[in-house]
């Protein structure tokens, strides 16, 4: 006679453990997928506000020389050419979270069109984003570049 023996067998124990795996893997990836789309979505509006913050800045600032803005939420340098004789570019310090090169998934299409060739960049990290305007004061374009020396230590910018 058999004995009522009641529980798992190893093999049902061994393809439980293997599904759940296989499960988590999936999980995973699509998890990460959507955590770098996440992190574009972030550097993509951190982009628009400090595009924002210049333009307010062209507009409110006392655009005689070169100077920090005083009131800003981001950290915006505003740039009096004297040869030129008028602002030609503002910078913003704008904080850059995704972690791989990849046009911010898609949402930098939706940038405003001065924008939309403003390249993510391959590490994460803080960029200025500096906008060049013409004499007539119209923004000409914009991209996002190293902070220059200076600006890494200045405690201003921290």
């Amino acid at each position: 006679m058999r004995k009522n023996r009641k529980g798992f067998t190893l093999a049902e124990l061994l393809i439980v453990v293997a599904i759940i795996g296989v499960l988590v893997a999936i999980s995973i990836l699509i998890f990460s997928r959507h955590l770098e789309k996440s992190r574009d979505a972030v550097s993509v509006a951190n982009i628009r506000s400090a595009y924002a913050e210049a333009l307010d800045a062209y507009m409110t600032e006392d655009l005689s020389g070169s100077h920090w803005t005083s009131d800003s939420v981001h950290h915006v340098w505003i740039n009096h050419n004297r040869g030129k004789g008028y602002v030609d570019a503002i910078d913003v310090i704008v904080d850059i979270k995704s972690r791989s090169q990849n046009n911010w998934s898609g949402l930098g299409s939706r940038l405003p069109s001065l924008l939309k060739n403003v390249r993510d960049n391959k590490t994460p990290g803080r960029y200025a984003l500096a906008i060049g305007f013409d004499s007539a004061g119209n923004p000409t374009g914009a991209s996002l570049a190293s902070l220059i020396k200076p600006w890494q230590t200045d405690p201003k910018v921290k």
